[in-house]
């Protein structure tokens, strides 16, 4: 009787170790593997499952809001500045002449540049935080947030609250 559970247990563990569950997860699956997480059921019972899932959460939340950033009309250094730019386009959005603007414009891209990567980097290195989204007395809700410093400030307000599963707060 010992030995046929031995042999059903390793069966278990078997199948725990080579099967991928993709279906389960296909909503943060990134097949070809931009950062090669996959899930197995054997990780969803121990830490390193949670780990994966919080930093595929962490990745896709900052390249959000490199999206979000890159899309966005900015203000830098007291001039409206668009990532994707042309120096012509930034010259006319700022009143400025097409002599002068070739120089502003190659340092408010780097500027605007270094102050992205600071953005990506504080979201990155911030720890997680859960959020209470309902504290009823019946039901308690909650959602993990990314508390990120932004470096870059749009012209418009974006509306960092609410990304899928995960919540963004600006410091």
């Amino acid at each position: 009787m010992k030995r046929q559970y031995q042999h059903e247990d390793h069966n278990r563990q078997d199948k725990a170790k080579k099967a991928t569950y993709k279906d389960a997860f296909a909503d943060s699956y990134d097949p070809g593997g931009s950062h090669g997480l996959t899930i197995r059921m054997a990780d969803c019972f121990n830490s390193a499952g949670v780990r994966k899932y919080r930093t595929q959460l962490r990745l896709e939340a900052v390249a959000f809001i490199e999206r979000s950033l890159r899309a966005t009309m900015l203000q830098v250094e007291g001039f409206q500045f668009r990532l994707h730019m042309s120096v012509s386009q930034f010259a006319t959005a700022n009143k400025l002449s097409p002599a002068e603007a070739p120089a502003v414009y190659q340092r408010i891209l780097e500027e605007a540049h270094k102050q992205l990567m600071m953005t990506k980097n504080s979201a990155l290195k911030a720890d997680f935080e859960v959020a209470v989204l309902d504290s009823s007395p019946e039901k308690m809700k909650t959602a993990l947030r990314i508390p990120f410093k932004l470096f870059l400030q749009p012209v418009k307000p974006i509306p960092w609250e609410m990304y899928k599963k995960l919540r963004l707060r600006v410091l």
